[in-house]
């Protein structure tokens, strides 16, 4: 069972046994959900429910795409499409300086970068204090990119005292000096050019909290001041998958995901102020914690590689699989703010909309972790830490005793 699943049953678990309490159930038989509300003013402002509450919303949120990347390589290299001798004595070469041509920045524009999701809180306040559990969950969020004639450099570091390497293949033939010999082939580094390659990274967002809550005195004439504090999980999953077809190393793909699993404690405050049937609800919360990172890459290089050998066909390089982890631990802080206005149709329901956002650092993303070393790839852990921001609209209902 998945972490995310884990968390949800867990929030409903508690919110079910918290339902099962004494003052619960008393606020439960007492709720009165279809009486005129209460907005009487004498002897100050507009009083807040108190008692059992329970809210649901519905998410639109976009999520900040990785920061933009080169897929393969920096730097550039030489590479040789061909050799064509004009005489004994001179030879004409077909060659270019190739550099990777592709980077993360289509994934801004391409597929979507909103995603729907919920959120659920439920909780008690009685005599100015109380708690409060919430539950939040986004669908996956897709980006995908499709790319033509895409050229890509890899690290090609030497295998041998010579000086070959992985990329190296004959791309050619001059003749022998000596007439009873074959021709002689002509070794020189290949180029890479992918006929297609698309991008695609999706995300995963999920959070549960649990806060103690304390609520204020009237502040002026119907504003309220709650303070919270607590523990909060968030789950942060950003997975890349590069594919390539074509060219010299046909079928190279690979797949990186990074987990981010954040345990912090957090505290937070919220103002509301009650004026007829309308409230005006701002809240912010900080949070900070450790970053359990779990870093994974799967790939092949050339599963449809011609025979090694073979003209612009890598001499000694053959299809290669591999796989990678690696598991870091890194402080996360994070700030989330809301603004939202209520209105209460009933006594006990009111319905409400606003803004909610969410930034979060050293998140890591998997778009940038690959190494480009041949024969095998591999992670660089050191591009571990981007930040994240998750923010959009919000449209909810809440039933308060």
């Amino acid at each position: 069972m998945s972490l995310k699943r884990i968390g949800a049953n867990v929030a409903l678990g508690l919110g079910l046994l918290i339902m099962t309490t004494a003052a619960v159930g008393q606020d439960l038989r007492g709720l009165q959900l279809f009486d005129t509300p209460e907005l009487s003013t004498f002897g100050g402002g507009q009083r807040p429910n108190e008692g059992f509450f329970i809210s649901y919303d519905g998410l639109w949120w976009h999520l900040s795409p990785p920061k933009t990347t080169l897929v393969g390589a920096p730097g550039t290299r030489q590479v040789f499409y061909g050799i064509h001798p004009l005489n004994d004595q001179d030879n004409e070469n077909d060659s270019a300086i190739q550099s990777s041509s592709l980077d993360t920045s289509g994934l801004s524009g391409q597929g979507s970068s909103w995603t729907g999701g919920q959120r659920i809180e439920l909780g008690r306040i009685a005599n100015q204090r109380g708690w409060l559990l919430s539950f939040t969950e986004l669908q996956t969020q897709i980006t995908h990119s499709e790319n033509q004639n895409v050229n890509m450099v890899l690290n090609d570091p030497d295998i041998d005292q010579q000086g070959h390497s992985s990329l190296q293949g004959i791309v050619g033939t001059i003749p022998n000096p000596d007439p009873t010999q074959p021709p002689i082939n002509i070794v020189k580094n290949l180029p890479i050019t992918f006929t297609t390659f698309g991008l695609t990274n999706s995300t995963q967002y999920w959070s549960i909290e649990l806060m103690y809550a304390l609520r204020s005195h009237e502040i002026g004439d119907g504003g309220y001041l709650e303070c919270y504090a607590g523990p909060r999980y968030v789950e942060y999953n950003d997975n890349f998958l590069a594919t390539g077809f074509g060219g010299n190393l046909d079928t190279t793909i690979w797949d990186t995901n990074a987990q981010n699993h954040i345990v912090a404690g957090q505290v937070g405050a919220r103002f509301f102020k009650k004026v007829g049937r309308w409230m005006f609800n701002t809240e912010g919360r900080f949070f900070g914690g450790v970053n359990y990172q779990s870093l994974h890459q799967n790939g092949t290089i050339g599963s449809n590689l011609a025979p090694p050998g073979g003209q612009f066909a890598p001499l000694t390089l053959g299809p290669v699989a591999f796989s990678h982890a690696d598991f870091l631990n890194e402080f996360t802080p994070g700030v989330e703010l809301r603004l939202e206005m209520r209105y209460q149709v009933t006594r006990a329901i009111s319905l409400r909309g606003g803004w909610s956002g969410t930034w979060m650092a050293n998140i890591a993303r998997g778009a940038d972790l690959t190494d480009y070393t041949l024969p095998n790839f591999g992670i660089i852990t050191a591009n571990n830490r981007q930040d994240v921001f998750i923010n959009g609209a919000v449209v909810g209902v809440d039933v308060n005793h």
